[in-house]
């Protein structure tokens, strides 16, 4: 999960096309990067990104899966130095769980008709997002279940535990 620190101070500074450009021009570049490394982009909400790493091989996942955060770290700094509207680089907060998520379609049916999704959803994605919440001035945070699969790949650094919203028992941060 990702998604721009700052956002709301962002869309308050620049006219709405400027900000949407902005954004457009973000995500495509992270589109690319999630896409070069195996994910699909499930989901986007206004500055967020709901990704997925589907690999039967649960290390393959993790290990794509922080490799696309690092690559979209990288198009950053790329994308800043076009984006004459930006006093700095946005910072791009992001936070990977690892584990079995809810896949599928859902239907909500109210009175004036029926709408279908197909999402992720589950405890799984609830705290991938309440990690990237905790990630400031663009880090990458990992759970210990993600941590578990990739310490042998990437150098990372124990945050603490954590009490998340809305999670019973704190849980543990890593940094990559």
């Amino acid at each position: 999960y990702g998604d721009i620190e700052g956002y709301t101070g962002l869309c308050e500074k620049l006219v709405g096309k400027e900000t949407g450009a902005i954004i457009e021009k973000h995500f495509s570049a992270f589109m690319e990067a999630i896409y070069m490394h195996n994910g699909d982009v499930n989901e986007t909400a206004g500055d967020g990104l709901m990704v997925l790493f589907l690999n039967e091989n649960e290390q393959t996942n993790a290990r794509d899966a922080v490799r696309a955060a690092l690559a979209i770290k990288e198009e950053n700094v790329k994308i800043f130095e076009e984006c004459t509207a930006l006093y700095k680089p946005l910072d791009i907060n992001m936070g990977i769980n690892s584990g079995k998520a809810l896949v599928g379609a859902s239907k909500f049916d109210t009175y004036s008709g029926s709408r279908w999704t197909y999402t992720a959803s589950g405890q799984l994605t609830n705290i991938a997002a309440r990690i990237g919440a905790q990630a400031t001035r663009g880090k990458i945070f990992l759970s210990k279940s993600t941590r578990d699969r990739v310490k042998d790949v990437f150098p990372l650094q124990h945050k603490g535990a954590f009490q998340l919203k809305n999670v019973s028992k704190k849980i543990d941060i890593y940094e990559v």
